[in-house]
């Protein structure tokens, strides 16, 4: 996912919908401690991507050997759908799309009246990759 989020050259690599990591994790223990010692100032978490905040200052401090740095980079955006919602879906889009997790804003209006875009074939429909690509081919 390189090109949404970089600090002092390092790319956030990791969507973060979904994180686990073993028992007694460096890693789950520091944002632990990042987020007590967060909320104990604040009463709110303002920041959206408080959660990458704190996932890049552990992978620049090389928190448990680094592993932060081992994610593989994809091409891909977590902002495609939202940067494109009323595009067509297409055979040129579907691998921006499927490859890697989207992150859409609740609070923003994506209608449109075009009924194959983007955003109303995979988001309200839930069009899965294997159905998309049936789609395009049509």
């Amino acid at each position: 996912m390189k090109g949404w989020f970089e600090l002092n050259g390092e790319y956030c690599t990791w969507s973060d919908f979904f994180i686990g990591g073993r028992c007694n994790s460096l890693i789950c223990e520091a944002m632990l401690d990042l987020y007590e010692k967060y909320l104990s100032k604040h009463k709110d978490i303002l920041i959206y991507f408080l959660i990458d905040d704190f996932l890049m200052l552990l992978k620049l401090a090389d928190v448990e050997d680094g592993a932060l740095k081992r994610l593989s980079i994809y091409e891909s955006s977590p902002f495609y759908i939202a940067d494109h919602f009323k595009d067509e879906l297409s055979k040129n889009n579907l691998d921006m799309i499927y490859s890697v997790p989207q992150k859409i804003d609740r609070r923003e209006n994506y209608d449109n009246d075009n009924p194959n875009s983007i955003y109303n074939l995979v988001v309200l429909n839930g069009l899965s990759y294997e159905d998309a690509k049936k789609h395009c081919s049509m």
